[in-house]
């Protein structure tokens, strides 16, 4: 969801004042402060059905929340989770990283990354010439990706349940019995207009992570109390005990904007408030949970206002300490001509114990429109 990446990260600097340059693709406005209505805002799973909030606590960076945070224990990956190392980080590594110049491809944004029964890799893509489908990228080694994208889901594969006119993020969670459950967000947004009236999550399932079939009969999650029913960019992990930790957006072009915490237990997952307020501070967006190794939870993002991946070690998976930003936009950034912004960190620990942090790369053209890749980095510590 880069474009509500950007406009959260050059809002905070210029009050939101040159984002028409985004040429109809999805923009969160800041204006009037209220995303459109549906009416089945806080589901999750079938229609109507809302999970029940965590009781109170301070998170720090919002006022009282109702958080508690998680036990300890919990903050792990399950001992059946056996790709959690490749989303595996040691403390101490992963906040230095260095741009690999020479790899780029072209034309896609929002790589989001997860590993197959077989051990190869999958990467979801926003091709950005269409725009409103998902693709997929593979790679047998996380390092050389297949080229073009394959067509992977569009929003009327979903057909008869509504899933918008745009599928913008996804992400996997990975099931106890090996099988793969696909979250995409979906949203949808009247001809001709730039805000999003609803975001709600599809789904499908896979035996192994190549062949995903849609549900066709019901949403994953709409949102919860306080999403105002457009909830985006969902990154989750399993902890120790099976249940699904779920960072994500919400409320964007709200004054109550931010990445909350969800958690559901397995196999419906049915998503409850851990934070019902936002966890870091409002220009941080798009949100990748790690595992860190000895226990406790990395959250790489797009960093604010400054732009460009960022970091912050989550305690108790909902208490931020030490938000920082790893890689930096240029200076200016994408608000100018010729300048880049850096968006959706996606993390990858590979085999050879390689650090790779994947990446969406914006830049401004002269005739106002915008040049996009993934790029990537290496981490050097």
């Amino acid at each position: 969801m880069f474009f509500a990446a950007l406009w959260t990260l050059t809002a905070c600097r210029h009050s939101g004042g040159d984002l028409d340059l985004l040429h109809g693709d999805d923009v969160d406005s800041a204006e009037g402060g209220e995303s459109g209505e549906t009416d089945e805002t806080g589901e999750t799973g079938d229609p109507g059905e809302t999970g029940d909030s965590v009781d109170t606590g301070d998170t720090g960076s919002g006022g009282d929340t109702g958080v508690v945070g998680l036990d300890a224990s919990l903050l792990f990956a399950p001992a059946s989770f056996w790709q959690a190392p490749s989303f595996t980080v040691e403390p101490a590594r992963g906040l230095l990283w260095e741009r690999d110049t020479a790899f780029s491809i072209p034309g896609i944004t929002v790589p989001q990354i997860f590993v197959r029964a077989d051990g190869s890799y999958g990467m979801f893509v926003t091709v950005n010439a269409t725009g409103n489908d998902r693709y997929l990228l593979t790679s047998d080694d996380g390092v050389t990706w297949s080229d073009p994208p394959e067509l992977l889901f569009a929003p009327a594969d979903f057909a008869p349940l509504d899933c918008g006119t745009r599928l913008e993020d996804a992400v996997v969670l990975y099931q106890p019995d090996g099988s793969y459950l696909l979250v995409l967000e979906a949203s949808y947004t009247e001809e001709g207009g730039l805000t999003p009236l609803w975001r709600r999550w599809c789904q499908a399932t896979s035996p192994d992570g190549v062949t995903f079939t849609p549900n066709t009969e019901s949403y994953f999650f709409t949102g919860l109390e306080g999403d105002e029913g457009v909830p985006s960019v969902p990154g989750a992990l399993p902890l120790s005990d099976g249940a699904q930790l779920v960072y994500y957006n919400a409320a964007m072009g709200s004054p109550t904007q931010g990445i909350r915490v969800a958690i559901g237990a397995q196999p419906d997952v049915m998503l409850t408030q851990v934070s019902g307020a936002a966890v870091l501070p409002i220009s941080d967006v798009d949100p990748l949970p790690v595992y860190l190794e000895g226990g406790g939870i990395r959250l790489y993002h797009t960093h604010g206002p400054g732009g460009g991946p960022g970091y912050a070690e989550m305690a108790g998976g909902v208490l931020a300490e030490g938000d920082a930003g790893v890689i930096n936009n240029t200076e200016p950034d994408c608000v100018v001509e010729g300048g880049e912004c850096l968006l959706d960190p996606a993390f990858l620990h590979l085999p050879d114990d390689r650090l790779v942090l994947y990446y969406s790369r914006v830049t401004l053209n002269a005739d106002g429109t915008f040049s996009e890749a993934v790029e990537r980095a290496w981490a050097t510590d």
